[in-house]
């Protein structure tokens, strides 16, 4: 038996059990069964899943949240002092995670399509933990995506793999093994795997942990230089430009837009190094006396 305990006694989500224990001093404590058949979280971790990296005051980001039955849970867990970000495409279902999160005020319902976490970008900050349960071919790639925008260095990920969902023509482990090498690609390290058996047929959980730093920098450095690269003229840059400029990416994550300010300001450097050398000479030396006043 899974239980949670009841962040809001006395009121259940989707008519499951609760269970009351007497405490010292006349107190009780409630508690809400986890039902594993409707829940893939709960079947993950009554499976034999060593941990789901949720814990009270997380940061969870819960893509596929449907009509809130296993966020409410997720919500139990993080606690008050945690908070449960859900996103669901469908606005019916968007509706009842609506209803469900107006007695749980730790929980943000986005109703919203996964794919784009540009839009709900504003809504959110960085998360310790994305959960998945989204049921589409390009699951893997929209868990990465997520990733990049939200989840923090070193944070973790849950996915569950429905296999048909994927590809029906090859056998559910073959999809399991191909949805894993995907993560490996996005710079997720892969820690544990599961099947969902007997609670789902053909799904499996996988959780793995972000080395997002290293995607970040690796693009920075890539990046910068294919832009050095583009002209001399630019590798004498200032130093304390480029700074702000990695800071720029590192903060806001905003890669195109940096981008286009560095690529701008090449041009200005190509524009400059047009003029005549006089010019250039004249230029630099008001600019030294500049810094020297």
């Amino acid at each position: 038996l899974l239980v949670t305990k009841n962040l809001v006694p006395g009121e259940s989500v989707y008519g499951e059990k609760r269970i009351s224990i007497e405490g010292a001093e006349d107190t009780k404590t409630e508690y809400r069964v986890w039902n594993p058949f409707r829940s893939k979280l709960a079947a993950g971790v009554l499976g034999g899943l060593d941990s789901i990296y949720i814990a009270p005051g997380k940061k969870v980001l819960y893509l596929g949240a449907a009509s809130g039955t296993s966020v409410s849970h997720v919500a139990d867990i993080v606690g008050p002092e945690g908070v449960v970000y859900a996103v669901e495409f469908s606005p019916r279902s968007g509706r009842d995670l609506i209803n469900m999160a107006k007695k749980r005020t730790n929980v943000i319902p986005i109703v919203e399509d996964a794919r784009l976490p540009n839009k709900y970008r504003m809504l959110l900050s960085t998360v310790d933990v994305i959960f998945a349960d989204v049921a589409q071919p390009d699951q893997a790639r929209i868990v990465i995506h997520n990733a990049q925008y939200f989840l923090k260095d070193g944070g973790h990920i849950v996915i569950s793999i429905k296999a048909s969902c994927i590809d029906s023509t090859v056998a559910p482990a073959t999809v399991f093994v191909q949805e894993v090498q995907l993560l490996r690609e996005g710079k997720f390290k892969p820690i544990e795997q599961i099947t969902l058996e007997p609670y789902e047929r053909d799904h499996a959980m996988v959780s793995g942990k972000s080395a997002y730093w290293r995607i970040a920098y690796k693009s920075f450095t890539s990046s910068l230089s294919m832009q050095l690269n583009t002209n001399a003229i630019c590798k004498i840059g200032d130093p304390f430009v480029l700074f702000i400029f990695g800071l720029r990416c590192w903060i806001f994550h905003s890669w195109s837009c940096s981008l286009r300010w560095l690529s701008c300001r090449c041009r200005c450097l190509r524009l400059l190094h047009r003029l005549s050398s006089r010019k250039v000479l004249s230029l630099l030396s008001v600019v030294n006396e500049n810094i020297c006043i």
